[in-house]
């Protein structure tokens, strides 16, 4: 049984920061171990590595003829 709505207050009401580059589908992400990174892969072939604070783009990669279906960082 979900709980209710009002139980879950209080929910966000402002937007504190957005990454924005992909212009297709996000099929994946995953945070970095120590959580200063995130990685993400679209359908256009993109991987990108994120600073999370920031939402700065510190890499991008471009991966022809491959869909990204899923990232994870490697210690």
């Amino acid at each position: 049984e979900l709980p209710s709505p009002n139980d879950l207050k209080p929910f966000p009401t402002t937007l504190s920061i957005e990454y924005n580059f992909h212009k297709s589908c996000v099929r994946t992400i995953s945070v970095s171990p120590c959580g200063n990174y995130l990685a993400s892969g679209d359908e256009d072939h993109n991987v990108i590595i994120w600073h999370v604070e920031t939402s700065k783009i510190l890499r991008k990669y471009k991966l022809p003829n491959k869909v990204i279906d899923y990232v994870e960082w490697n210690p």
